[in-house]
């Protein structure tokens, strides 16, 4: 038997963020569906964004994770995570990655592979991501943190960054999507 689908009532803003400064583009929903087994309404109260990010494990010529070591304030503390970011006015989600390595990282795309969407917290945002491996990266420059950024570029054998994931030292849920949708990929090109 299949489960019944609740029905979705709609939403209403109960936060508006500031626009990325502070709250990235995300908003505060109370989402409203009705049970289908009890036929009653029931709230939920949900991070909305309103723009969906680009996130990329890059990779060098070398096969070298690049990643980036990046102040989490939620989490408050420095996690170790694939770049990404969200695309600008009249940007693609391809240019936007490739912008958002170059700035966060200082490496520049030689290609770049579509890994479909992902999810962050499916239970409590209603944010999707673009994920995607960038391969054949080199560096040519600094990096140019944005205002709310504390970070630093670390680079990994493909291998020990693989272990890391499944080991549980890379402890971001996207960072790890990524990197498993990207093995075999990178496998082919290694």
């Amino acid at each position: 038997m299949r489960t019944q689908r609740p029905e979705f009532l709609g939403d209403e803003v109960i936060f508006l963020g500031d626009e990325g400064k502070s709250t990235w583009w995300k908003v505060m929903l109370k989402r409203t569906f009705l049970d289908p087994r009890k036929r009653e309404k029931e709230d939920y109260y949900l991070f909305h964004s309103l723009k969906v990010p680009s996130i990329v494990l890059v990779l060098t010529k070398e096969n070298q994770v690049v990643a980036i070591r990046i102040f989490c304030q939620a989490a408050n503390e420095f996690i170790l995570q694939v770049p990404g970011g969200v695309p600008r006015a009249g940007e693609s989600f391809e240019d936007a990655a490739k912008r958002e390595i170059l700035e966060e990282t200082g490496y520049r795309v030689g290609r770049l592979v579509n890994l479909g969407k992902g999810w962050f917290e499916p239970f409590n945002t209603t944010t999707p991501f673009m994920a995607f491996l960038a391969l054949e990266c080199e560096k040519v420059g600094d990096t140019k943190e944005d205002e709310t950024e504390y970070l630093q570029v670390e680079t990994y054998p493909w291998q020990k960054w693989w272990e890391m994931c499944l080991d549980g030292t890379i402890e971001d849920a996207k960072s790890v999507l990524v990197t498993a949708r990207s093995a075999r990929i990178q496998t082919a090109w290694a």
